[in-house]
């Protein structure tokens, strides 16, 4: 069955570094006729039933998965992947082992669209897709540091004068969980013993100090410089709060995407991270210190960064580009050309145009959702999958038509409310503000935008009642892209 206006939700796992590559998709997606969401990947299971969309695009397809993806194959929604962490490991086994184990659930996908041609080959010869499902695309979230994109996330394109230090240290510093609950996971989802994850937390607890101690003396002697400390997006900053605070100089950056303060950096050091390639995106230069532990050496970022073996090496660099007479050697430009080629195909700008045109024919293609599935999904009282079944008051609240929301008690549906003040949260005033820069770049020549983003229960697309946070972007073309709902809100 051919769909002329498909329902597409985008799962957004974390606005502070993929909602903007995804609004540059959904936009993609709204000018080729699609009806796009923007969906928070941590409310996805009710967001996902309740929109009951034709196709649905996953960040990762990793361990814990597999009951969504079994429960959105029942209900004849379209999966594909456009994986927000496909290009930068260790090595190629580090991201095939994290993937679900059921083969025949990751050969059921539409789509996969993977960041570059080197781990696509590894992926189909070790068997967890085929080729006939791959498409090198790119990443998204990358488009932003090619030229022509700059300014839509960097107020002050073209002013490099900071010093920019980007940690990778997420697991010994979590964000969002505790060290407790980062052990749980790789016990209970990956199956690592105890060893290895207490000696992962060690070396990157050891990271954490190096990088510190490297931040201090680079802000000390620059203290006309502004050195700006941004931690990875899972990443809690306190830490480095506790020992840099004190100097006048050092600032840090925990919310918003990374491409605005990479785009005004001088220089950018790390250890081992993907910022080391949207660095060499970008053209700003990036130095790896070699001194600093890592349980996971990226090979990647640290070919395309140059070598720092000693603190005084690494200040002669940063010396060097703030003189403006540090250029880089030959063999890691050489290396720079392979390394963006190979993993993420170009930095061309476009990565996604090529992932919204994927997803496009595949949505297409969809037999679209079975409403009444979706809603037993919705409410969780299907006994064929682990989470269905349940409880008397789900089951009540199914068999009335009420709204998995719906307390008993308060006789009145009581949205969950915590996602609100989470750094994962993300609303449709965010979702406008980038659509807002994406249409001033179109006043220099390109496309308008799709011109409005709401709240899709505002604006009627939910198929099942739900209180969601899923933002839509719509054309103003005088015309309903909404479904019509079995139940109106």
């Amino acid at each position: 069955m051919s769909r002329t206006t498909p329902r597409i939700a985008l799962l957004v796992d974390q606005p502070q570094r993929d909602l903007g590559g995804l609004v540059l998709v959904a936009d993609a997606l709204a000018r080729a006729g699609a009806v796009p969401y923007l969906v928070p990947a941590n409310l996805r299971h009710r967001e996902l039933f309740a929109l009951a969309p034709d196709f649905v695009l996953f960040y990762n397809l990793r361990r814990g998965y597999e009951t969504l993806v079994a429960q959105l194959i029942d209900a004849g929604i379209g999966f594909g992947l456009s994986d927000a962490e496909g290009g930068v490991w260790q090595d190629l086994d580090a991201y095939t082992e994290l993937l679900i184990e059921d083969r025949s659930l990751l050969h059921a996908a539409a789509c996969v669209c993977m960041w570059g041609p080197r781990m696509t080959e590894h992926v189909v010869r070790e068997g967890y897709f085929t080729q006939e499902q791959i498409t090198v695309t790119g990443c998204p979230r990358f488009d932003f540091y090619h030229e022509s994109w700059r300014s839509v996330v960097s107020a002050a394109a073209g002013r490099r004068d900071r010093i920019l230090v980007n940690t990778n240290f997420a697991d010994a510093n979590p964000r969002f969980t505790t060290l407790d609950g980062i052990r749980s996971l790789y016990v209970e989802k990956f199956g690592w013993p105890s060893e290895r994850i207490e000696a992962w937390l060690e070396l990157q607890a050891r990271g954490i100090e190096g990088m510190i101690g490297l931040t201090r003396q680079i802000a000390l002697d620059h203290p006309d410089h502004t050195v700006v400390v941004r931690p990875h997006p899972f990443e809690g900053a306190d830490w480095y709060r506790r020992e840099l605070e004190q100097l006048p100089n050092v600032t840090f950056s925990t919310s918003g995407p990374v491409q605005p303060e990479i785009n005004a950096a001088a220089a950018v050091l790390q250890r081992s991270c993907t910022t080391a390639i949207e660095a060499v995106l970008a053209d700003v230069p990036t130095f790896s210190p070699q001194w600093v532990d890592t349980p996971a050496v990226m090979p990647m970022s640290e070919v395309v960064s140059v070598s720092c073996h000693a603190l005084d090496d690494m200040r002669c660099q940063v010396d060097a580009v703030l003189a403006g007479t540090f250029h880089t050697p030959d063999s890691t430009r050489t290396a720079i050309d392979d390394v963006i080629h190979d993993w993420f195909l170009s930095g061309d700008g476009q990565a996604h145009q090529r992932v919204a045109d994927v997803v496009m024919r595949c949505a297409r293609k969809s037999a679209g959702a079975d409403r009444r599935k979706t809603r037993r999904h919705l409410h969780g009282v299907d006994a064929r999958f682990p989470s269905g079944g349940g409880s008397f008051g789900r089951r009540a609240r199914y068999w009335l038509g009420m709204s998995p929301e719906w307390s008993f008690r308060d006789r009145r549906a009581v949205p969950t409310m915590g996602f609100l003040g989470t750094d994962q949260y993300f609303g449709a005033e965010e979702v406008q503000a980038i659509m807002g820069q994406i249409g001033r770049r179109a006043n220099l020549g390109r496309h308008p935008p799709a011109s409005r983003a709401a709240l899709a229960r505002d604006a009627g697309h939910y198929v099942h009642r739900y209180g969601g946070q899923a933002v839509v972007l719509e054309f103003e073309t005088g015309r309903s892209t909404a479904a019509p709902p079995d139940v109106q809100q």
